[in-house]
């Protein structure tokens, strides 16, 4: 459930990752060091500690008793106020199991000699109790483990935990029982990767955490119902065990828990193009796993890929400036609360090509590839400068259609898309992949060794990214009502600059000239003088014939 086995050591990457500034951030390091000498003090205590697990099972349920990994038998006690009883013993294999009366018939030992365990069925609150599991290798103990049993009236339904902004989060335990007379909260965690319960904190005693090393970070409020959490006990993936109780009955119990965030997406890109591989997130606390090493926030920026600060503080995408062979690969964007995996696959290009349509009609865009089998097509339209999303899979329903798309798009099998109702927002750039399927389908049976030789296997990443994406096009649909084509945002204007400025010059002295021709056509063609009435301006002795000829010809 929790993804990739590298964010078990997550918080001990954290420290390298933290500015050394003084103020806030420095704060900010001394904090997540406390946290994380507190982490390793709580996993240490899980390993080492002897006090049972406690373990919580709904009314009429069943519950398996651990398994005996490679061990000869096992041998399972339940505590008892007169002693411990024996509820099962797997060596004795020729002899009857004689459990207490109030499990007999409800006790199930699994004799597999790999997978030693003990089954308990229809559970009832008068099972709560601590039982001791023993795993016997060569005549000796070779390990114990024991375990307190709660089964409670009522199971509530389990709830993901959601961070705010500073990434911190409340937790609530959502049982009507809370705050009735008599009733107490009891709070349970588990951390990543044991995930054994280790009790927070018990509302009857004091609504401090019982472990003074976690004062600080956890506090709880409305007698122990909620637990506010700072964001640094979310970063070892902890899940929430909330029990009510009323005396020694356990009423209800309900688990709050942080959801796998991972993701998985395929990118599909040409040699040359821009790629940015987005990620939101304290910068502080992410990092990139990428084919040419690991890079973060503190990384020198470099003509490969760096990372962009963006216009949100929350912004830690990844750009790749010019795709080549070398950027072909995984990337994964990790960070304490999810992580973002991308498999980025080079693609051949066609031409970009151009479609005109006029709002209302219907449209086809065709994706021709040349492959009559083992062809699965994906459309995908831009939605910013440099980011696109999947509309279309020829060989999956469940894509999600945008909401101003559902109803008007069409995928035939083959790949052909039709938009009906065109509007003016449907005006944009469009591609399609395709993918060879079959190359997630070999079976090496199909090959003979005898068959290949060494050149089949040069440059195989980059033939492996050829195989599995065997063409991309780019078509930009233009909305007109007139039939004038605009040029596609990313199409390169094919004017130079000279010309340019060329054209622009020529065009100042066109106007220049109209504007003198008007100026000296609305000349007064009289004799001016200046202020003192002496001098007279020179007058254009030609002037009153030109006047006439233009009267003359407007008659």
């Amino acid at each position: 459930m929790w993804g990739r086995t590298e964010k078990s050591s997550w918080i001990h990457k954290t420290d390298s990752r933290i500015s050394a500034q003084y103020g806030v951030e420095e704060r900010a390091k001394m904090t997540c060091i406390k946290f994380t000498e507190l982490l390793l003090f709580l996993l240490l205590k899980q390993v080492s500690s002897q006090e049972p697990e406690t373990v919580l099972r709904e009314n009429g349920t069943s519950i398996v008793m651990g398994y005996c990994f490679g061990a000869d038998y096992i041998v399972v006690y339940r505590s008892a106020p007169d002693g411990e009883q024996l509820l099962g013993n797997s060596s004795k294999k020729n002899l009857p199991n004689t459990p207490p009366a109030d499990l007999q018939g409800r006790i199930l030992m699994n004799e597999d000699e790999n997978l030693l365990g003990m089954h308990i069925t229809g559970l009832t609150e008068l099972d709560s109790g601590i039982y001791r599991r023993e795993c016997w290798k060569n005549h000796t103990v070779a390990k114990i483990h024991t375990e307190q049993l709660f089964v409670c009236k009522e199971e509530i339904s389990p709830e993901e935990i959601h961070t705010n902004n500073e990434g911190g989060t409340e937790i609530r335990c959502n049982s009507a029982s809370v705050g009735l007379e008599g009733n107490f909260v009891r709070w349970y965690q588990e951390l990543h990767p044991d995930y054994k319960s280790t009790l927070l904190l018990d509302s009857s005693v004091s609504l401090e955490p019982v472990m003074k090393e976690m004062q600080g970070f956890v506090e709880a409020r409305e007698n122990g119902a909620l637990l506010v959490l700072h964001k640094t006990v979310l970063q070892n993936f902890p899940q929430y065990y909330c029990v009510v109780l009323k005396g020694k009955t356990c009423l209800s119990f309900q688990n709050i828990y942080l959801p796998d965030r991972s993701e998985s997406k395929e990118v599909f890109a040409s040699k040359g193009e821009r790629v940015v591989l987005n990620c939101t997130g304290n910068g502080e606390h992410l990092q990139w796993e990428t084919p040419l090493g690991q890079i973060n926030s503190s990384s020198p920026s470099n003509n490969q890929m760096y990372i962009s600060g963006g216009r949100k503080p929350a912004s830690f995408s990844l750009i790749i400036p010019v795709i080549s062979d070398k950027h072909s690969g995984t990337y994964s964007c990790i960070a304490p609360l999810f992580e973002i995996e991308y498999s980025l696959f080079l693609c051949p290009q066609n031409t970009l090509l151009k479609k005109v349509a006029s709002k209302g009609e219907n449209v086809s865009l065709e994706c021709s590839s040349g492959l009559d089998n083992h062809k699965r097509v994906q459309w995908y339209r831009r939605v910013q400068q440099e980011t696109y999303e999947i509309f279309g899979d020829t060989n999956d329903e469940s894509v999600i259609i945008p909401n101003d798309l559902k109803g008007r798009v069409k995928l035939s099998d083959s790949g052909l898309l039709t938009i009906s109702g065109l509007e003016i927002t449907d005006e944009r750039m469009y591609k399609c992949v395709v993918i060879n399927e079959f190359v997630d389908n070999l079976n090496t049976e199909d090959y003979n060794d005898e068959d290949m030789n060494e050149d089949d296997f040069s440059d195989e990443e980059n033939s492996n990214d050829i195989a599995r994406c065997h063409l991309k096009q780019d078509v930009f649909l233009n909305i007109s009502n007139t039939g004038f084509t605009k040029i596609p945002p990313d199409e390169p204007s094919k004017v130079t600059g000279p010309a340019v400025a060329g054209g622009l010059l020529g065009l100042l002295v066109v106007i220049v000239i109209v504007i003198v021709i008007v100026i000296v056509k609305k000349k007064p063609c009289a004799t001016n003088r200046n202020h003192d009435n002496e001098q007279s301006s020179e007058m254009d002795h030609g002037c009153t014939d030109k006047l006439k000829q233009s009267g003359e010809d407007e008659d």
